[in-house]
């Protein structure tokens, strides 16, 4: 079930734990964009797991498909909707991805509130 949750608090378990939240994080995220947009590649488990495994490569690719599953998210809801992916791809890139996350937490508490 998809609930929300704050942004604010996030980026500053986030920033506290030295990372280790946003990992928690970016499998929360992929799990609630899974189920609202019914995009099931998306798995917050091998999100993780290959994002340690290239060294935050695929992480970069992991923005982008956030981004097309948000898209895809707020058609389904009937809301409008923009593919972000390319945004969350470039701030991922210049080491601001925790913005990227935060973006697509603050679309998805839209779309579940």
């Amino acid at each position: 079930m998809v609930k929300q949750r704050s942004v604010a608090i996030a980026i500053i378990l986030s920033l506290i734990t030295c990372g280790l939240y946003t990992l928690y994080w970016q499998y929360t995220l992929s799990e609630d964009l899974r189920e609202l947009s019914r995009d099931y590649s998306l798995s917050g488990g091998m999100a993780i797991l290959l994002g340690l495994i290239t060294c935050g490569l695929y992480t970069l690719y992991w923005y982008y498909k956030i981004g097309r599953a948000l898209r895809t998210a707020q058609e389904t809801k009937g809301v409008s909707s923009s593919d972000q992916g390319v945004l969350f791809v470039i701030l991922g890139v210049f080491g601001f991805g925790i913005i990227s996350m935060a973006i697509a937490q603050a679309e998805i508490n839209k779309l579940v509130g």
